[in-house]
């Protein structure tokens, strides 16, 4: 029986010898797939500091572009004395991965060369001179690639994380397994003594007995904590239910947000409001309803809040948008309130759309506008009409003036014949002279209010130009200006008054000739361009200022300050072609240096044999 027990206790001791190893190298495992998943966190963290550095550089450089204020220049001065230490650090976590470490290299070389970028924008600024677009995009192009890098080591690390993971979990389950093996070897080590040991079968059931009064305390103890952890669950789980019940029951859409940034409860208004389904959004982060423009930059504001959270209200006095699955962006209001949840702050913020209050505000905006706009007209209107009464009566009262003086001379009866003469002649130019004023004002009335009728039929436009230069050839030659005809083919065809379209070019030719000096030249040119005849009347004039062209064709408009008449004839001219389905516009170099009157009108395409 001796020999039973020493084999018995023999083979319990090898038994525990050889679980207790398994044991060991099982906890060990654990052990080293947890230290690898708390080592990728540490990877991560490294990789998060060296692009916060980067983005809060960049971001500092950039501001200082634009204010010059030196304190923007505090993040970059930080980034030249951290951002070695902080690479060095990713390299030596990732040391015993050559993929990560290949990367580290790069990403070692291509912040530096980032860092430099920066330098020379800073330098730039320091300088007082402009950062030039070339800059600008190096930096913008070297700073993505930071990112891509970063971007590709981070996809890296939270593979291996996830594999790490998985390690551990199955690390943990064999551990509580050998914890069951050790339990349940122990219990067939006792019973084996139990059977095998006849001597100590007394101690063996006291001990027994003493063990088991203590399983059934452990047991009672076990089972009361269960039972309080299971009240504690239905209580948080109650709990968690009535807050989400309040969550969906909010006016607005609600977004909880974690300190990680990511996204762990929202409401159906914000599935409504941004058009994804909760399973999209729980688990992202938050920046993805974030417009891209100020991703980059929000992660920073959302570290600042959670640094000092308390309740706020975001949007006053400034715009914010989000932005929905589709891309399209939506004017928001945000208030922001922490929530402490066992011990874990998380960010509860209510997200109201006010697109309908931002489409209101431009109503009553375009409204404002939309009245100023005819306020300034009816006062524009106001002054053309007193512009036009002083300009009429003052144009009128000139040759009434000398009518009048004239007549009254000859009514006394002391001139002598020849002054008698002279005041016929005055009389009689004035008369033409208040003739053709009142014809101008006859004419462009009925041309503005369409009074007006035209003789329209198919003619040839070349022979119009030429029996106008005809007319006007006596004029040119008396200032001894030389008059060039250029026409590229003939006949062109085209519908419209002959006699109106005589008036036209009778009209710029005159101002042509009229404003050209003495042994100047004047050019007409007939060209076809597509389905359109193109006349240009060209001089060597005195030009026409750059501030007055856009005002050539406005009812009395004259550029020359001592011109005389109302202005009229260009704004008939203008009309005139507008009625012909044309258009005219004019070209000037500037003073001294001539103009060209351009007039395009519709070509008739005139089947041949007709």
């Amino acid at each position: 029986m001796r020999t039973i027990s020493v084999v018995a206790f023999g083979a319990a001791a090898i038994a525990l010898l050889a679980v207790s190893v398994v044991g060991y190298r099982t906890v060990r495992r654990a052990h080293d797939a947890n230290q690898s998943v708390v080592h990728t966190y540490q990877v991560l963290h490294a990789l998060e500091n060296v692009l916060t550095t980067m983005v809060d550089a960049e971001t500092g450089t950039r501001g200082y572009g634009v204010t010059r204020l030196s304190r923007y220049l505090e993040p970059f001065e930080h980034a030249k004395t951290e951002l070695a230490s902080s690479v060095a650090a990713v390299a030596a976590l990732t040391v015993d991965n050559p993929v990560q470490q290949r990367r580290a290299t790069e990403l070692r070389a291509q912040t530096t060369a980032t860092r430099l970028l920066l330098q020379e924008m800073v330098a730039a600024g320091q300088s007082k001179q402009p950062i030039t677009l070339d800059l600008r995009d190096r930096e913008k192009a070297s700073m993505d690639a930071v990112r891509a890098m970063l971007q590709q080591m981070r996809l890296e690390e939270q593979r291996l994380m996830e594999r790490r993971t998985a390690n551990a979990n199955r690390a943990a389950t064999a551990t509580e397994a050998l914890i069951l093996g050790l339990i349940a070897v122990a219990f067939g080590v006792l019973v084996v003594s139990f059977l095998l040991v006849d001597r100590r079968t007394i101690q063996l059931r006291q001990a027994n007995e003493l063990l088991t009064g203590r399983v059934r305390e452990r047991t009672a103890e076990l089972e009361h904590a269960l039972a309080n952890e299971q009240t504690a669950r239905r209580e948080a789980e109650h709990a968690q239910r009535r807050f989400q019940r309040l969550i969906e029951a909010a006016p607005t859409a609600m977004v909880a947000v974690d300190k990680r940034g990511l996204v762990v409860l929202v409401n159906a208004l914000t599935e409504k409001l941004f058009g994804y389904t909760r399973n999209e959004l729980v688990g992202q982060p938050v920046e993805v309803l974030v417009p891209e423009r100020f991703r980059l930059t929000h992660p920073r504001h959302r570290g600042d809040f959670f640094g000092a959270p308390e309740m706020r209200a975001m949007g006053a006095g400034r715009d914010l948008h989000g932005v929905r699955k589709d891309g399209s962006e939506i004017p928001v209001e945000i208030g922001l309130n922490p929530i402490d949840i066992d011990g874990e702050v998380l960010v509860l913020s209510s997200i109201v759309d006010i697109t309908d209050r931002k489409r209101a505000e431009q109503e009553r905006i375009r409204l404002l506008e939309s009245e100023q706009r005819a306020h300034a007209k009816a006062d524009a209107a106001n002054r053309s009409k007193d512009v036009f009464l002083a300009k009429v009566s003052h144009e009128l009262r000139t040759p009434l003036n000398a009518l009048m003086g004239w007549t009254q001379m000859l009514r006394d009866g002391h001139l002598t014949r020849t002054r008698v003469s002279r005041a016929i002649a005055s009389i009689d130019r004035n008369g033409d002279v208040l003739k053709t004023l009142v014809e101008d004002l006859v004419e462009m009335s009925r041309l503005t209010t369409g009074k007006y009728q035209l003789d329209r039929r198919h003619l040839d436009i070349v022979a119009v130009v030429r029996d106008s230069m005809n007319l006007l050839e006596p004029a040119a030659s008396a200032k001894n200006i030389k008059v060039k005809m250029d026409v590229e083919s003939e006949p062109m065809a085209v519908d419209g008054d002959p006699t109106r379209l005589r008036q036209v070019l009778w009209n710029l030719l005159s101002n042509a000739i009229k404003f050209t000096p003495p042994k100047g030249r004047v050019a007409l040119r007939v060209r076809s361009i597509g389905e359109e005849v193109e006349i240009s009347v060209v001089d060597s004039g005195q030009g026409i200022a750059s501030e007055f062209l856009p005002h050539v064709f406005e009812p009395f408009s004259q550029a020359e300050s001592n011109g005389h008449g109302l202005g009229l004839g260009l704004a008939i001219v203008h009309q005139l072609v507008k009625a012909h389905d044309g258009r005219i516009s004019v070209m000037s170099p500037g003073v001294g240096a001539g103009a060209t009157f351009t007039v395009s009108l519709p070509l008739v395409r005139v089947p041949e044999g007709v």
